[in-house]
């Protein structure tokens, strides 16, 4: 069976189980464009989106009762789980703290202290988003060099910012592009993620390339802006804290850290807080942030998130997990000689497809989804978070077998035996 049949027959499947979705799928498309809050949501594999129910821990269940193992946790958006009870029981605790007021709390300086024993970086601002806080970054980094130039690397993602859209790219892995792009001398900032995590697996650096990279920024005298949104599953600070010799000017960290309240932060050197009280108007013209910024409750959540959740143990325990993933996956497809290459980052596994092949991707999402099983919606990476199992494992490698072993032999499979 062709891989385009087995999507064929997934999807009638997908359709079979999911009637309730389908019909809020209609209703929805009367007041939301293509019938979901995020467009994106529309691009996933399947024929439509689920509809959810309930999340929990590293559960989530649809509006047609089925129920799914994530693997794929929004993205490390919920990498610490579904936390809806953490935070309700946050407010029941203490329901005078408020949402938002304008005005500073501890919890605030809790966090950037924490993070700025975590990162190295002394000071810190808070945003809504990573996006958000890139933004916020690149802002900054002209300031401090007064140059209006952006380079970033092929195939890393830092959010829907229009200052990424036109900005030039070189590939990951190559100071010789690189060098060649900052000798112009207009580059303000040089932003990358210390692993690249999108763009078809996970990429790590060739040895000797993050001390080349600040090398190469410093001479130019660009700035070094490390995004440590998605690589923050690699430890408990992320890959700039493992000694690879990044040692960033700014350092951006978003979505989970809040356990997956709206938030981002960035850190900064003290010259680069000293270039940004030099050129911002006492007024705030030109200046940072928006009113939602910092407001108690995200702050109260990331103080508890950093104390509670992101600690060595919890990290142990998850790269364990995510180990054994690897291994399993490897062996599944080393046994059924096809090309295809398991890495993993810290918590997060990924396999990369010859070509990056979006049909076997699709399939592979989508296959998997049928049998109770999420992973990245989009890149197809698998996330452990705390609340992952050796049984959760356990599932999504069974699972994946039987993909693996479909798509080598290529016989027709057996129907989804959905988990309820």
């Amino acid at each position: 069976m062709s891989a385009e049949a087995i999507i064929a027959r997934e999807r009638a499947a997908y359709r079979a189980a999911h009637p309730a979705s389908e019909r809020m799928r209609e209703r929805a498309r009367r007041a939301l464009l293509d019938g979901v809050p995020l467009h994106w949501m529309d691009l996933y594999a399947l024929p439509y989106p689920f509809y959810l129910d309930r999340a929990e821990g590293n559960r989530v269940r649809d509006i047609d009762g089925n129920d799914y193992l994530d693997f794929g946790l929004c993205g490390t958006a919920a990498l610490w789980g579904h936390s809806g009870a953490e935070i309700l029981s946050e407010l029941a605790d203490d329901p005078g703290g408020g949402v938002v007021s304008g005005w500073p709390g501890e919890d605030s300086v809790r966090v950037a202290e924490n993070l700025a024993g975590r990162f190295g970086l002394p000071l810190w601002q808070f945003t809504l988003s990573a996006t958000d806080a890139n933004r916020t970054a690149l802002r900054l980094a002209r300031l401090a060099t007064g140059r209006p130039g952006v380079l970033a690397f092929t195939g890393c993602y830092h959010g829907n910012l229009d200052e990424l859209t036109t900005a030039e790219r070189v590939e990951f892995n190559d100071p010789p592009a690189l060098e060649r792009a900052l000798a112009r001398g207009d580059i303000a900032a040089v932003i990358a993620e210390p692993v690249r995590t999108t763009g078809g697996g996970i990429a790590a650096p060739d040895d000797g390339f993050h001390p080349r990279l600040r090398e190469l920024t410093r001479a130019a005298g660009a700035l070094l802006v490390v995004d440590e949104t998605q690589t923050i599953v690699a430890g408990p600070a992320g890959v700039t804290g493992s000694g690879t010799g990044l040692d960033p000017d700014l350092l951006v960290l978003g979505k989970s850290f809040a356990f997956g309240l709206p938030i981002g932060a960035v850190g900064m050197t003290q010259p680069v807080a000293d270039a940004f009280h030099a050129h911002t108007h006492p007024s705030n013209q030109g200046g940072l942030g928006g009113t939602l910024n910092a407001g108690q409750l995200p702050m109260r959540m990331a103080r508890r998130c950093l104390e509670t959740a992101m600690t060595e143990a919890a990290y142990r325990r998850m790269s364990a997990h995510a180990a054994r993933l690897a291994d399993g996956l490897d062996d599944a497809i080393r046994r059924a000689g096809l090309p295809w290459t398991v890495a993993r980052l810290g918590a997060m596994v990924t396999c990369a497809l010859p070509h990056n092949d979006p049909t076997l991707r699709d399939l592979l999402f989508l296959y998997l989804a049928n049998r109770g099983v999420l992973v990245g919606c989009f890149g197809g990476a698998a996330v452990v978070s705390p609340h992952t199992t050796a049984a959760d494992v356990d599932a999504l490698l069974d699972a994946a077998r039987a993909a693996i072993t479909e798509i080598a032999s290529e016989p027709p499979g057996p129907q989804p035996d959905r988990l309820r």
